[in-house]
């Protein structure tokens, strides 16, 4: 066995498997471990299939070489395969969950990753109908039971279509009881990946505010007998037209920032801070640049557009809060 090892640690075989990903595969902690000292950056190299040797590991189930290669390199275990899923989502798919238990040991809240679909491996293990991992997940992880994947459907809901489709027995009664029962964790984004899957809303804001702040055209550089330095340097009517439609992308993109950091845990509050900021600073821009005879309709603009949009999502946001209850 160890003669395999005269041949360069970091060689391609077939289909781009390296050593690691058989040693990972078959459960050679031993060869695992030296392949390890000879080449580290191993644990990122992927296969024709796009698997890094921890996720082979996971889905084979082999628990020793897997703690051995997570506590190597635990940012190799967070690689996203395709359709976003996460080596957890392999360890419920192959039915491993002494693998999950492990992973999640290490890795903590990447447990309440989603995939592409929106969807937890609490969503995957109630598909499958998998007991023992939603026993795991439910009684000693922090996953959120009421979390929604895209199509806006708890793991409740997913486990009431199986039903429908194939009936009731002592399991799905079991993973029914499991759903309900006890409080609710509730899962929380890292800060970077909420700031990633936000960011086109943050940057709505942000050319909003620059677009208050240096109009198109630039502003008046002295005071006339027409106009005061500082005020934007544009044709009256068009500059009304400008400043209302980015005062409108302003408000609805604060708007939906508003709502989705509200609630949060004290960590997030500086978004909140940042929030009245930022609000403070366009208001104090516009009316620097903005003449005064079309200020009060802006303002109005604003107001308007800020208390129509709220009422609507609040009033949708309540609706379907409801209808998901009714549903459960």
């Amino acid at each position: 066995m160890v003669g395999i090892l005269i041949e360069p640690a970091e060689k391609k075989l077939y289909d781009n498997v390296t050593l690691l990903h058989i040693a990972a595969a078959e459960g050679y902690v031993d060869i695992a471990s030296i392949l390890l000292e000879k080449a580290p950056n191993m644990c990122w190299s992927r296969d024709g299939n796009g698997m890094n040797p921890i996720h082979v590991a996971a889905m084979n189930g082999r628990e020793e070489v897997l703690k051995l290669l997570v506590e190597k390199d635990a940012f190799a275990s967070m690689e996203w395969l395709d359709r976003g899923e996460t080596v957890l989502h392999l360890c419920v798919k192959h039915r491993k969950l002494g693998a999950l238990k492990v992973l999640v040991t290490k890795l903590g809240e990447f447990v309440c990753a989603e995939d592409d679909a929106g969807e937890t491996v609490l969503h995957l293990a109630v598909r499958y109908k998998q007991l023992e991992i939603i026993q795991y997940l439910t009684k000693d992880t922090k996953i959120d039971k009421k979390s929604k994947n895209s199509k806006w459907e708890t793991p409740i809901t997913i486990l009431k279509q199986r039903i429908s489709y194939f009936g009731s027995d002592h399991d799905t009664d079991e993973i029914k009881r499991l759903l309900r029962s006890g409080s609710t964790h509730s899962s929380q984004t890292p800060p970077v990946e909420w700031l990633t899957r936000k960011r086109d809303s943050i940057m709505v804001v942000v050319m909003a505010f620059q677009a208050a702040v240096s109009p198109t055209g630039g502003v008046w550089q002295e005071d006339t007998l027409a106009h005061k330095a500082g005020e934007a340097y544009k044709d009256p009517h068009i500059y009304r037209n400008f400043i209302r439609s980015n005062t409108v992308a302003f408000v609805s993109s604060l708007s939906i920032i508003l709502l989705l950091i509200i609630g949060l845990p004290f960590r997030y509050r500086f978004f909140m801070i940042m929030w009245v900021s930022v609000t403070i600073t366009y208001g104090a821009s516009i009316m620097v640049a903005t003449p005064k005879e079309s200020l009060s309709r802006i303002i109005q603009l604003a107001i308007v557009a800020w208390v129509g949009l709220m009422t609507i999502l609040l009033l949708a946001n309540t609706t379907l809060s409801e209808i998901e209850e009714c549903r459960n």
